[in-house]
């Protein structure tokens, strides 16, 4: 794989988790990356989701409970193929 190949990690402004089928989940998009963390939190500051599964993205749950439509903070860290390391933050919409 060559530099050129690799793509710092991304998310959506958005998602929508109401079952229609089209952008119900919330990936992250980039890579390849060789390790990944991904932190949810809501208003409150509480974590409700975090994976360290590339493959794995958040259905808008917490313990199987479908979160409120509001604003949440992501926490980030990737690391790619070639051992670069990315830290993002930023928040995303949830809208039913």
């Amino acid at each position: 794989i060559k530099i050129a190949d690799i793509y710092p990690p991304v998310l959506p402004l958005a998602f929508t988790p109401n079952g229609d089928g089209q952008n119900d989940l919330l990936y992250v998009r980039g890579g390849p990356f060789k390790s990944l963390v991904l932190q949810i939190y809501n208003q409150w500051g509480q974590l409700i989701y975090e994976t360290d599964d590339v493959n794995a993205p958040w259905d808008g749950t917490r313990n199987g409970v479908d979160q409120p439509i509001g604003v949440y903070v992501y926490v980030l860290k990737a690391t790619s193929l070639k051992d670069i390391q990315f830290e993002k933050w930023g928040d995303v919409s949830l809208l039913r």
